[in-house]
C-alpha cells in the first residue's frame, strides 16, 4: 500500500527522510480580489521552486495551502523551513501584505504514513500560530506555550487565571482614559527591562516608573518580583486565546 511505502524518492530525488511544511494563507474574506492574489502567490512560489530544482508537492484549497519538501541527505528540517517561509513571504510580499502567511513546519518523516501523520499535527498547530507572537515560521514538533494555551482556551480555569491576574487592570482600564495594559504588556514584552520598555513607549523614566507603581498596586504584587512578572505574562498570553475563542 503506498501509506506503507518508505519515503525513499520524492519528485524525482532520491531522499534519507522527507520534511512537511504546512502553510496557512490568510485570506480576507471581504476581499474578492485576495484569493486570485494567492494564486498567483502559489504558482510564484512554483515557478521559484522548480527554478532551484527543489522537490517540493504543493496542494490545499481554501485559506490553508500544504507543502511538503524533500530533504537531501546533508540538510537540516530547519533550515529547509526557514527557506522555505522566507521564499513564501518573499513572493506574497507584492500581492499582499508582510504578515499575509502564517507557516507551521511540522515532522521531518521517512514513510508515507508518517507524512500523513505530520501534516495532520501541523494543521492542528495553526490556529495556536495564528495567535502567537509573528515569527518566520512555527514548530508544530516543538514544545510551545502559545499551542498548550490554545488547548486549554475553553477551559474555566484559564479563564479564571487570566481575571485573577489582569482583572483589576482590565477593570482600571475601563473606567480611565490612561490606560495600564498597553505598559504591562511592553514591559513583559521586553522581559521586565524598565529602559527597554521606556523606549518602547516614548516615555520618560519617572512617567514609566510612576506606571509600574499602579500596576503593582492593582496587581498586588512587585513586578520586579519573577513570579508575579512571569504571571502577568502567562495571563496576556492567554488573554489572546480567550479573545479570540
Amino acid at each position: 500500500m503506498r501509506s506503507e511505502r518508505p519515503l525513499d524518492s520524492f519528485d524525482g530525488v532520491a531522499l534519507e527522510r522527507a520534511a512537511t511544511l504546512v502553510g496557512l494563507t490568510l485570506l480576507h474574506e471581504h476581499d474578492e480580489q485576495v484569493p486570485q492574489r494567492w494564486s498567483q502567490v502559489w504558482r510564484d512560489v512554483r515557478r521559484e521552486l522548480d527554478a532551484r530544482h527543489t522537490p517540493a508537492l504543493l496542494g490545499g484549497a481554501g485559506k490553508r495551502t500544504l507543502l511538503v519538501f524533500g530533504l537531501g541527505p546533508n540538510e537540516r528540517r530547519e533550515a529547509v523551513a526557514e527557506r522555505a517561509a522566507e521564499l513564501i513571504r518573499a513572493t506574497a510580499r507584492p500581492h499582499l501584505d508582510d504578515d499575509a502567511a502564517v507557516v507551521v513546519a511540522g515532522a521531518a518523516v521517512r514513510s508515507w504514513s508518517e507524512l500523513s501523520e505530520a501534516l495532520a499535527r501541523a494543521i492542528d498547530a495553526v490556529p495556536a500560530a495564528e495567535q502567537a507572537p509573528p515569527r518566520t515560521w512555527h514548530d508544530a514538533e516543538a514544545p510551545d506555550i502559545d499551542r498548550l494555551l490554545w488547548s486549554l482556551r475553553d477551559r474555566r480555569e484559564l479563564a479564571d487565571f487570566v481575571e485573577a491576574r489582569l482583572g483589576p487592570v482590565m477593570a482600571h482600564d475601563r473606567r480611565r482614559a490612561a490606560k495600564l495594559l498597553p505598559t504591562l504588556e511592553a514591559l513583559c514584552a521586553n522581559g521586565g527591562r524598565k529602559a527597554a520598555t521606556a523606549r518602547a513607549l516614548h516615555l520618560e523614566r519617572p512617567s514609566l516608573y510612576h506606571r509600574l507603581a499602579r500596576l503593582e498596586q492593582l496587581l498586588g504584587g512587585s513586578l520586579a518580583d519573577e513570579d508575579t512578572l512571569f504571571g502577568a505574562q502567562l495571563a496576556l498570553r492567554a488573554r489572546r486565546h480567550l479573545e479570540d475563542a
